[in-house]
């Protein structure tokens, strides 16, 4: 145990490790924000098209809430416990937000023809930045996409 606690005090200073968590704690309270409000403004439907359903400029719905609770949920957990790391969080949100974000742009695209989810072209854009945020937190920051970038030689293992 005193390992583990010397291990986390050892990273507490780190840059990357204060950028991970203001990341972390800023998409919790946007999700949570739109969770809160989304609560009294979605119907009660699961889905389905309600152009009526809205917070602000983002579309609400009860599929839309349970999704926002579980990226809510799962950040804290990433943000406070060690075993769930920002890393696995970051591509999970990743996978999830660029599926949500191809969703979206085809529903709205084709004027919300069976959309279960209500997406509009707000939800689309913060689904692309929470994607884009996701990819970020995964792959380690921009040092980490430098780490990365330095170690890819495409010729390598041809000769």
């Amino acid at each position: 145990m005193a390992s583990r606690t010397d291990s986390r005090a050892q990273h507490t200073g780190h840059p990357w490790h204060t950028g991970r968590q203001l990341a972390l704690w800023l998409i919790c309270l946007v999700y949570l924000a739109l969770l809160l409000a989304g609560l009294f403004a979605a119907d009660g439907t699961l889905g389905g098209w309600n152009p009526d359903a809205t917070v602000g400029v983002f579309t609400a719905s009860a599929g839309l809430n349970f999704l926002y609770g579980g990226v809510v949920a799962f950040g804290i957990a990433a943000a406070v416990a060690p075993p769930v790391d920002a890393q696995f969080y970051g591509w999970v949100l990743f996978i999830i937000f660029t599926g949500l974000t191809a969703y979206g742009a085809a529903s709205v695209i084709t004027q919300n023809e069976g959309d279960i989810l209500n997406i509009g072209w707000a939800n689309v854009v913060l689904y692309a930045l929470t994607a884009l945020a996701g990819f970020l937190l995964g792959a380690g920051g921009l040092r980490g996409l430098r780490k990365i970038r330095a170690s890819y030689s495409p010729m390598e293992g041809l000769e």
